[in-house]
C-alpha cells in the first residue's frame, strides 16, 4: 500500500505521453517560495485555440513550526522550493491532453501552480530571520503566489477566456476553495466575461476527535487545533473575512470545509467519505486494523457535514485526490464520473452524487494504489 505522500505527490511527479506543461517562473519579486526562490506555474496553451482555462494548484501538506518545517525541508524540500523543479511536467487527469483520458478539457489551456509556500495556500508572511519565532525565516506567500500567477497569465490569453476552473488537490484544493471568490473578483475587473467556477477536490478537512491523541513527532498527525491554530499565524492566513468575524478567537476553523462553504463563487466539490489525508491527522493510517470503527464515524460524519453542500461528488472511498489519476474516470458515483458530473454543474443541472453504502471502499469503483 502507498504511503498518503505518495498518493498525494502521485499526480504531480508522473509522466504521461503527449505535450508537455512548460515551467515559468512568477515575474512578481513577491511571489516566492519558502526558501526565498522564484514560484512559478507550468503551462501549456490549447492546440485548438479553446478559450476554456484550467489553473490548478499542487497539493502537499503544510508545516506550521519550526520543527514540522525543518522535517518539511529535510524530506520534501521540493515543496518549499523551486530550485530543483524541472522544466517540464506532464499532467494526468484533467491536466492530461489526451483525449481519451481526458475527453471534455484535453484542448484546455491548463495552469498548474507549484506548491512551495507550505502554507494551505493562504500565506502572505515574508521571511523574518529576527521574528521571536525560528519558523518565520521561511516565506509563507501561498496567497500572493496564486494571485501573481493569474495576473500573469492574463496576457497570456485568460482576458479573454470564456472560462476559467480554479482547481487544487489536497492544500491544493483547499487553496482553491479558500482563494476562489478573491480570484473571481479580480476576474470580474480584469476579464469581466470570463466566467469562474471552483472544482475542489479533497480540500474539505473536518474538526474530528483524534483516534488517539498524537504528540506531533510526526507532524502530519498533529491535530488540526494545534497545527492550524500555530499555522494560521505564522503563515498570516488570508481567511474569508466574513468566517473570521463570526470566529474571532478560533480563527484556524476557517481552515475547515464547513467554515468556507459555501463560496459565492458556484463550485463542485470531489471529496471522499474516508480521505486519507483527514485521517491521518485524526492519527489514523492503514491499514485501519482497531481504528475501523473510527474509521466508519469518520464517514458518517463526512456525509453529515457534506449534506448541506448541493454540488458533491463523494465516493465511499478510502482514498486521497482524484482528479490528477490517469484512472480519475473510473471511479463512478450513480454510474456518474466526476469529469460527467462537473460538466453538467457547468451546464447549469444540479449535481449531487454520494454515495449510500456505510463502510470504506464499498464503492467498488474506488481506487487502489496500484491503479492512481
Amino acid at each position: 500500500m502507498m504511503t498518503l505522500a505518495a498518493i498525494v505527490l502521485l499526480g504531480v511527479l508522473s509522466h504521461v505521453l503527449g505535450a508537455s506543461l512548460q515551467f515559468r517562473p512568477i515575474d512578481d519579486t513577491a511571489a516566492v517560495c519558502n526558501d526565498g526562490s522564484k514560484a512559478g506555474y507550468y503551462i501549456r496553451m490549447s492546440s485548438t485555440n479553446s478559450s476554456k482555462w484550467i489553473v490548478l494548484m499542487q497539493g502537499g501538506w503544510y508545516c506550521f513550526d519550526e520543527d514540522s518545517c525543518n522535517k518539511r525541508h529535510q524530506s520534501t524540500p521540493d515543496l518549499m522550493s523551486s530550485t530543483e523543479w524541472s522544466g517540464e511536467f506532464e499532467g494526468h487527469g484533467i491536466l492530461s491532453d489526451d483525449e481519451t483520458e481526458n475527453p471534455s478539457w484535453w484542448d484546455a489551456n491548463s495552469v498548474f501552480v507549484g506548491y512551495c509556500s507550505s502554507d494551505h495556500w493562504t500565506g502572505n508572511a515574508t521571511a523574518n530571520a529576527s521574528a521571536e519565532n525560528p519558523a518565520s525565516k521561511w516565506n509563507f506567500l501561498g496567497s500572493v503566489i496564486i494571485e501573481a500567477t493569474i495576473k500573469e497569465i492574463l496576457p497570456l490569453g485568460l482576458q479573454k477566456a470564456s472560462l476559467l476552473v480554479l482547481t487544487g488537490v489536497s492544500a491544493g484544493g483547499f487553496g482553491a476553495f479558500s482563494n476562489l471568490d478573491h480570484i473571481a473578483d479580480l476576474m470580474s475587473e480584469a476579464a469581466p466575461s470570463t466566467r469562474v467556477v471552483g472544482l475542489i477536490d479533497s480540500g474539505w478537512l473536518m474538526n474530528s476527535t483524534q483516534f488517539k491523541p498524537s504528540n506531533c513527532a510526526i507532524y502530519e498527525t498533529c491535530a488540526l487545533y494545534i497545527a492550524f491554530g500555530k499555522g494560521v499565524k505564522l503563515w498570516n492566513s488570508q481567511l474569508s473575512h466574513s468566517c473570521l468575524h463570526r470566529l474571532t478567537n478560533s480563527s484556524w476553523l476557517c481552515l475547515l470545509g464547513k467554515y468556507v462553504y459555501p463560496t459565492k463563487t458556484p463550485a463542485l466539490i470531489q471529496e471522499y467519505q474516508y480521505d486519507l489525508a483527514d485521517l491521518t491527522t485524526c492519527n489514523v493510517r492503514l491499514p485501519f486494523g482497531e481504528a475501523f470503527t473510527y474509521v466508519e464515524g469518520i464517514g458518517a460524519q463526512y456525509r453529515e457535514e457534506l449534506g448541506v453542500v448541493t454540488s458533491l461528488f463523494s465516493p465511499a472511498c478510502a482514498y486521497h485526490t482524484l482528479i490528477l489519476s490517469q484512472s480519475w474516470l473510473n471511479v463512478k458515483v450513480n454510474d456518474i464520473t466526476i469529469s460527467e458530473a462537473f460538466d453538467n454543474f457547468l451546464n447549469g443541472e444540479e449535481e449531487r452524487h454520494s454515495d449510500k453504502c456505510r463502510i470504506p471502499d464499498c464503492n467498488p469503483t474506488c481506487l487502489k494504489s496500484v491503479e492512481a
